[in-house]
């Protein structure tokens, strides 16, 4: 998952030698430059160790402290500490399941531009989750996101198009988001593709 740089500094200088490291698979080097810093207030080196906690790279896998860090990064307004703890309330890791506390998160990310949050609007409108469900503004946040190329929006645009959820049926653009989606390789949008054979549009 990208993170957002800010603007260059000592401390942003420590945090980019720990996504260096984190890149290469090094959670050690990441997670001793990230903690002092997350302890010191810095919010994306807070909302960096939350997900460490949260898939348990070098540190024991933990979702209480996950969210700990994420609550910290998200208070101070990081748009992956609100992802990042967006989800942790949509799936109930290491808390109970609020989809309305879900979706506010997602909204504060979303404008923010995350792609990710934007789908994930998506997804909680199309299912009525924290939401009265709506498909022409589920239809609008998969659109907004897969225009930034997540590959998992554009395989639910597709489907949007295809069942005519929140826009006339289409089997045209179906296929032609889904025909994207997949060569992005998302794995369902493959399915999809030869399921209800699209090849063909």
């Amino acid at each position: 998952m990208l993170i957002t740089l800010g603007l260059l500094s000592l401390a942003f200088a420590d945090f980019n030698d720990g996504l260096t490291a984190a890149n290469k698979g090094d959670f050690k080097t990441a997670y001793i430059n990230w903690e002092p810093l997350a302890k010191k207030g810095d919010s994306e080196s807070q909302a960096s160790l939350g997900l460490m906690y949260l898939y348990g790279n070098h540190v024991k896998k933990d979702y209480k402290k996950a969210i700990k860090w994420f609550k910290k990064s998200s208070k101070q307004g990081d748009s992956l500490g609100q992802l990042s703890l967006g989800f942790m309330y949509m799936r109930g890791n290491g808390t109970s399941v609020n989809y309305k506390k879900a979706f506010n998160l997602f909204m504060m990310s979303a404008e923010q531009g995350d792609e990710i949050a934007k789908n994930n609007l998506g997804l909680l409108y199309l299912n009525g989750l924290g939401v009265k469900q709506n498909y022409t503004l589920a239809f609008y946040w998969f659109q907004k996101s897969a225009e930034e190329k997540y590959a998992e929006a554009q395989g639910n645009l597709g489907l949007m198009y295809l069942f005519g959820l929140g826009v006339p049926e289409s089997k045209k653009d179906a296929a032609s988001w889904i025909d994207l989606a997949r060569k992005a390789g998302h794995a369902a949008s493959e399915e999809y593709w030869n399921e209800y054979k699209l090849w063909k549009y």
